[in-house]
């Protein structure tokens, strides 16, 4: 059975394989710019667009296993549970929902740049794929999160006194 952590850790190797693709796409721009005198024209957009869509792919995976940086008070820290309980609550659904209405911008500019045809202006890489993929990313992420409150939610209070709930 596919599980949420299976799809997160492909997402992972996938972004693996594009920084790889990065490092790949730079050095042969390199090698073309002082061995022929003419770099790749692409290098630096399809980099760039890479690199946005490799730092969104392992958010989910970060996420799931509690890894995120978080700023406020530590889970862990001497407290009733049910302040760590509500912290955690407050976390999960705070992350969602922006990552809801990120996916929402998200889903919007990709219908325009599809709707327009948009394209980079140097290489004339068309855009949409990548802002697509992106929304498709974004939205995974947010349900990873929905997920992680709703478990946060059912475990209620009483698994937080011992830190044994990683949500």
């Amino acid at each position: 059975m596919i599980t949420l952590r299976f799809i997160t850790r492909v997402f992972s190797w996938i972004a693996a394989v594009g920084i790889a693709a990065m490092v790949a796409l730079v050095v042969v721009s390199v090698m073309a710019r002082y061995l022929a005198g003419s770099p790749l024209r692409y290098t630096e957009e399809m980099v760039g667009l890479l690199f946005c869509l490799c730092a969104f792919l392992p958010i989910g995976l970060t996420l799931l296993d509690g890894s995120a940086i978080s700023v406020g008070p530590r889970d862990d820290a001497e407290g009733a549970p049910t302040a760590t309980f509500v912290r955690r609550l407050i976390r999960h659904f705070a992350t969602a929902a922006f990552l809801a209405i990120l996916t929402k911008l998200l889903l919007d500019y990709s219908w325009q740049s599809f709707t327009f045809g948009s394209r980079v202006p140097a290489s004339q890489l068309l855009v949409y794929p990548w802002a697509f993929a992106a929304t498709a990313v974004t939205a995974f992420t947010a349900l990873i999160e929905l997920v992680a409150f709703l478990r946060t939610l059912i475990a209620g209070p009483s698994s937080t006194a011992t830190g044994s709930a990683r949500t």
